[in-house]
């Protein structure tokens, strides 16, 4: 739901000086956006229900300054994310 997103965005942690996250509802899926990735950098994709433990959910090397990630069926409703680089 859009609130799920707006809890998601502003819980993410994004690791960089210049990444921002953003989100897109399509449909019933929920795609978050990062933008101002350092691009030949690696980043790890981690997300978590009690910002306890977390899961790690996607290894992204940034091939652009631009990813895209779908949340996948079935994904928990509440859910928090964190971004971190590897390099």
């Amino acid at each position: 739901s859009k609130v799920h997103a707006i809890i998601a965005e502003r819980m993410a942690e994004i690791v960089g000086s210049q990444a921002r996250i953003g989100i897109r509802i399509v449909g019933a899926g929920i795609i978050l956006l990062f933008d101002g990735l350092e691009t030949g950098s690696s980043y790890s994709l981690h997300s978590s229900v009690d910002l306890r433990n977390w899961v790690e959910e996607a290894a992204i090397n940034a091939v652009s300054q631009t990813h895209a990630w779908e949340l996948p069926d079935g994904s928990p409703s509440h859910q928090f994310f964190r971004l971190r680089i590897l390099d």
